[in-house]
């Protein structure tokens, strides 16, 4: 075999050579990215596009939602506080505590003594009616009358709580006092918030406290309506109509539910706080010296939820007689954005198909290119070291 056999033998015509460095690998790196830079930008943009119309729709549901609960449990509070109003007013309920109240500086008795007494027990037979009628009709679950320095002197249940003073007795710690407190303070119906009540088997209850003033003007006591946390709780767990995933629940300023979630079979009211950012946002915003504005619409946000997932929720404040509560709107993540996330999939598998499309068509026609340019490389080679009689054979009508 003569030299300028060899020679030609020994040009670099293997693959791995090829694009091992040099043209080769440049050209293949310029195939992929000439054609997976614009369809990788497209299909983000694509992708964002969707993203953030799924979130204004769901935004925009979530906040509707979040309003209309709100407005539901405004309007009965509203109508319970105008009710209670109207009823503390009323010249039966006036008279009713007066009674009970001078009945009781006559007796001379401890106060305990006093509601288990004959005297007591006529005073209820007079004027007890209309009260134990109007607990009947409008079903809250008691109802007390109470007198200006906290002695619970009448109650439908009829419950331990009867008889005992909620200024400084067993009872003085509950919510129910410091309401009732405030109430007799600020002359102003009084919301408790909710709590685990003892008398009541630790039922979870509020109570909404009015004052009853004389004829003279004089505070002499306190209406008050005990309400069982169950009408909250069934607006609250109404269906939503967003999806699967999709709840509702009432928080209030220590973040705990006052609803129970729907996603749980267990009881969520008044166990561990809702610490997540939605809550957090809300305590800021109507808990600091700087307090937003009511109608201020708030933005949703993605944020870890109360169940351990990622959630998509919103949050409307709301007051009920001087106590602040956030009805809170979230559905997962995975569903509110299922559609996008299917979305980025696909553009994710367009994108890996392109890769390996794009790099098998690209390997022969790199190829093609580069073998004949190595081909005259190395035989340029072998003229600069005098070996001038050599041959090339080039099949391409190009450069």
């Amino acid at each position: 075999m003569d030299s300028n056999a060899k020679d030609q033998k020994n040009l670099p015509t293997k693959k791995k050579s090829i694009f091992r460095q040099g043209l080769g690998r440049t050209l293949l790196l310029w195939f992929l990215v000439l054609s997976l830079i614009p369809l990788t930008v497209i299909s983000l943009v694509s992708y964002r596009n969707a993203r953030s119309s799924l979130k204004q729709a769901a935004e925009h549901s979530l906040r509707l939602l979040a309003k209309e609960k709100t407005r539901y449990i405004e309007n009965y509070f509203s109508e319970v506080v105008k009710s209670q109003q109207q009823q503390a007013n009323m010249r039966t309920t006036v008279k009713f505590l007066e009674e009970l109240v001078s009945t009781f500086q006559e007796e001379q008795k401890l106060l305990e003594d006093f509601v288990r007494s004959y005297k007591w027990a006529m005073v209820l037979n007079e004027y007890g009616a209309d009260l134990k009628n109007y607990q009947r009709i409008y079903g809250y679950y008691d109802i007390f009358l109470i007198d200006a320095q906290g002695n619970i002197l009448f109650s439908v249940e009829l419950e331990n709580d009867l008889g005992t003073n909620l200024f400084n007795g067993k009872y003085s710690d509950t919510l129910f006092a410091g309401a009732c407190k405030k109430a007799l303070e600020t002359g102003q119906t009084t919301f408790s918030d909710f709590e685990f009540y003892a008398p009541s088997d630790n039922q979870v209850t509020g109570f909404l406290a009015s004052v009853i003033v004389n004829e003279e003007g004089d505070k002499i006591g306190l209406l008050a309506f005990q309400l069982a946390i169950d009408q909250i709780n069934t607006i609250m767990r109404e269906e939503t109509g967003l999806g699967e995933t999709a709840e509702i629940y009432l928080i209030g300023a220590d973040l705990k539910m006052r609803s129970n979630s729907i996603l749980v079979k267990e009881p969520t009211i008044l166990k561990k706080p809702i610490d997540t950012e939605q809550g957090k946002l809300w305590k800021k915003e109507h808990s600091s010296a700087e307090v937003m504005p009511d109608e201020m619409d708030e933005e949703a946000f993605v944020y870890d939820g109360p169940h351990g997932k990622r959630v998509l929720g919103i949050h409307n404040n709301i007051d009920i007689a001087g106590v602040p509560f956030a009805v809170i709107a979230e559905i997962e993540e995975a569903e509110a954005f299922a559609s996008a996330i299917r979305l980025l999939f696909l553009v994710i598998n367009l994108l890996v198909l392109t890769f390996l499309l794009v790099t098998l068509i690209a390997l022969p026609i790199t190829r093609r290119i580069i073998l004949p340019v190595l081909n005259l490389s190395g035989i340029t080679q072998l003229v600069a070291k005098g070996q001038i009689d050599q041959e090339i054979t080039i099949r391409a009508r190009n450069e």
